[in-house]
């Protein structure tokens, strides 16, 4: 009987990653406790919450490791980093001018209803010829309807050429949890603050790439956390109807 459940076992993980599927909850502990178990599924880890997609993997000898992936350091932090993006590069992204030409711009960045959250996304398009970098940009907005009311972040986010996505600015409102600039060793508490990539963040290996976040008094919900992040990121926007 031992035998048979053991056996079992195997072809379940044998299965998982044959088609690439995602390890369910309900086993993932038993996998997490067998050091060394590994799978190559063919599609790239699921995206996390927030966290800059690109089908990064964690590789150990060109396999999957289930360990590493379940027990990274904090969910939305992969191992494997994106390239590096220099800070010169950062500043021409946040300072160069960007046009909004949407007239509903600000419904589709605050979306609608998804679960347990309120998200919305628009797409401002590819950087201008001559940009020192190629990819395209996109702002996204998100609330927490059920966990804290003020949950919320609205950004910039730039996708590069290899799919590989970083929040250029991120406007969060006071959320419970503190927040620690690890490398100044600072913190802010229950206070709406901006976090900004850095180069020096993305080099460091050890803390996310926006690591790096200012207090600010410049907002109080998200609307105003949206004008914030329009002004920040030299974007202009349609007129309001009605007026010149």
């Amino acid at each position: 009987m031992h035998m048979a459940v053991r056996a079992s076992h195997r072809r379940s993980r044998r299965g998982c990653a044959a088609w690439g599927q995602a390890v369910p909850r309900h086993r993932q502990r038993w996998l997490t406790s067998h050091r060394g178990t590994s799978w190559s599924p063919d599609s790239g880890r699921p995206a996390l919450p927030d966290a800059p997609s690109g089908g990064q993997r964690l590789s150990r000898g060109g396999r999957f490791n289930v360990r590493a992936r379940l027990l990274s350091p904090a969910m939305g932090r992969p191992r494997q980093r994106p390239p590096v993006i220099v800070q010169s590069d950062i500043d021409y992204l946040v300072r160069f001018p960007k046009h909004i030409r949407n007239d509903d711009w600000r419904s589709r960045i605050i979306g609608s209803e998804e679960g347990s959250d309120i998200r919305g996304s628009l797409n401002i398009g590819d950087l201008p010829n001559g940009a020192p970098i190629r990819g395209t940009l996109h702002i996204y907005s998100r609330q927490n309807l059920k966990a804290r009311q003020d949950d919320w972040s609205t950004g910039l986010v730039f996708t590069d050429p290899g799919g590989n996505s970083y929040r250029v600015i991120r406007c969060n409102g006071p959320h419970g949890t503190p927040h620690t600039n690890h490398i100044e060793g600072d913190k802010i508490i229950r206070h709406t603050h901006i976090h900004m990539l850095t180069e020096k963040y993305q080099r460091s290996k050890r803390y996310p790439i926006d690591g790096y976040a200012i207090k600010t008094d410049e907002y109080s919900d998200i609307n105003q956390a949206i004008d914030t992040l329009v002004d920040l990121a030299n974007i202009s926007t349609p007129p309001i109807q009605g007026t010149l």
